[in-house]
């Protein structure tokens, strides 16, 4: 009970005289559960907050995590659609992870492309023999743009650089087109809209003026282009006229044995 002097306190201070007088007479064990149950709120509380900060850090991982899901899922089709059946049964089994189909891939697949580009440049630097003889010119070049586009689908690095497919194609014509070789590289390789075709092309009016004829003999004649008539063998790799004894002395039937047996890739 609150003394006699409560009367004499302000209503705040006789408040918690009362308070203090009743816990006072309380059991220990029940003001020692009071103590710890405002404890255990703030505990509680502390808890709880850090509950939802744990939500929403795992909600925003696990979008993150579905959205990855979602697309390495479409990635995988992709790569199940573009390979051959070949590999997509051998490297791509649908139990193991995205990682494992690639690097299956690269280790069966890779070798047969690396394989692949190592033909294609072997094939661009064969075709790029300088040209002997200028009638020729037209086979000559359809076999060039035929290497050069192989080389490029298979990423050959030398038909990747302008410059590179410069040097390579003047160096391997200037012999039988001096003239033009000389043109273009005054007024045609620095113009910015040059690319191989365009090259292609400016050689092709030149050789076509050059040697109108030719082309004529060449839509009359029975055989195919893959092989030299008789008037290929008459021009000299230097383009000189040959009698029945070429200019170097050698007979022009052994001379075309010669030429025929080296075969038209040295062309």
């Amino acid at each position: 009970m609150a003394s006699s002097q409560d009367e004499f306190l302000s209503p705040e201070e006789a408040a918690r005289a009362t308070r203090h007088a009743i816990t006072s007479e309380l059991p220990f064990s029940i003001r020692r559960f009071d103590r710890e149950s405002h404890t255990n709120e703030k505990i509680a509380i502390a808890d709880v907050e850090a509950f939802n900060v744990l939500t929403i850090t795992y909600k925003t991982a696990n979008d993150l995590y579905e959205k990855d899901k979602k697309h390495l899922g479409k990635l995988m089709q992709m790569v199940q659609s573009s390979v051959s059946m070949h590999y997509k049964d051998t490297c791509c089994n649908p139990e193991r992870p995205l990682q494992h189909w690639i690097a299956t891939l690269y280790v069966t697949a890779g070798d047969d492309d690396r394989h692949e580009q190592d033909q294609a440049r072997d094939r661009y630097h064969k075709a790029l023999q300088p040209m002997r003889n200028p009638n020729n010119w037209e086979l000559w070049l359809v076999r060039y743009d035929e290497a050069a586009s192989y080389a490029q689908k298979n990423g050959v690095v030398r038909v990747s650089s302008l410059n590179a497919i410069i040097k390579d194609f003047v160096t391997a014509v200037t012999k039988v087109a001096e003239n033009w070789t000389s043109n273009f590289l005054d007024y045609g390789r620095d113009d910015p809209r040059m690319t191989r075709k365009e090259i292609m092309r400016k050689l092709r009016v030149q050789m076509t003026n050059k040697y109108p004829n030719r082309l004529q003999l060449r839509s009359n004649t029975k055989y195919s282009a893959s092989f030299l008539t008789i008037e290929d063998a008459s021009i000299d790799v230097d383009g000189e006229a040959n009698t029945i004894v070429g200019a170097r002395g050698t007979p022009l039937t052994l001379r075309i044995a010669r030429y025929l047996s080296s075969g038209v890739n040295g062309l």
